[in-house]
């Protein structure tokens, strides 16, 4: 395997690459690489006088948004169109899973030097291809709303039509709602809650934010309940 650095207007997206980006998370992206570099090359075959991108697409895209002229490539000879889908898939896999709280612990202390939003984390569990082509393959078919027995107990999957007949449920659902009411103890987990009610909701939607104190908290909570949540709080009292 050769590492190379080549004229970035010889170098092409991948036509079958499965994978896409948005155009917030392509900015995203673009920010990264702006402030860190790139620091894992493109996985790259030639063909036809061009170095086709086998992984890597989505980091091509945003360095010709950046306008580099040269990209960095790690040149690989598949034989096969399969051996093609093995170096995409193994460029993208996941090995290894997040620890949530040693990582927020590991970040906490540094949060006023690193914007949050421009870093994505997957704390999901993986899915192993195989499950997903059994549930999808006879979809290509024609097949919408079969239903697989082998899926994993964590994955709960719908056919196109349910996901669809849902949105639209909950959408009406939402069309109704006039105020909301959110409950807040004054810690991080009712915080958090409050942060997102008032993200999606307000100003369309008035948002409440309901702190009940039985007369036994801790000294300042009921103040620190006001300071947080304000004009948003409502206090009862026992």
């Amino acid at each position: 395997m050769e590492i190379k650095r080549v004229p970035i207007s010889e170098v092409e997206v991948w036509e079958k690459n499965p994978r896409n980006i948005k155009t917030k998370e392509l900015q995203r992206l673009q920010r990264e690489i702006q402030e860190l570099g790139v620091y894992k090359p493109l996985v790259c075959c030639r063909e036809n006088g061009k170095w086709i991108t086998l992984g890597g697409n989505m980091r091509l895209m945003a360095l010709r948004k950046l306008r580099r002229k040269e990209v960095e490539i790690s040149v690989v000879c598949p034989k096969t169109e399969v051996e093609k889908i093995k170096y995409a898939l193994s460029d993208n896999d996941r090995a290894g899973e997040y620890d949530e709280q040693a990582l927020a612990e590991l970040v906490y202390p540094h949060i006023e030097e690193i914007n949050l939003e421009d870093y994505k984390i997957d704390v999901g569990e993986p899915i192993d291809l195989k499950n997903l082509i059994e549930y999808f393959g006879p979809n290509l078919n024609g097949s919408e709303d079969s239903k697989y027995k082998n899926m994993p107990d964590f994955v709960e999957w719908k056919s196109k039509s349910e996901l669809l007949k849902e949105k639209k449920e909950i959408q009406d659902k939402f069309k109704a709602i006039k105020q909301i009411y959110c409950s807040f103890s004054g810690g991080k987990d009712s915080t958090l809650a409050l942060y997102f009610a008032r993200k999606i909701y307000f100003p369309k939607i008035p948002v409440t934010a309901i702190f009940v104190d039985p007369g036994a908290e801790f000294p300042g909570l009921s103040v620190h309940a006001q300071k947080t949540a304000k004009p948003w709080i409502a206090i009862s009292r026992w």
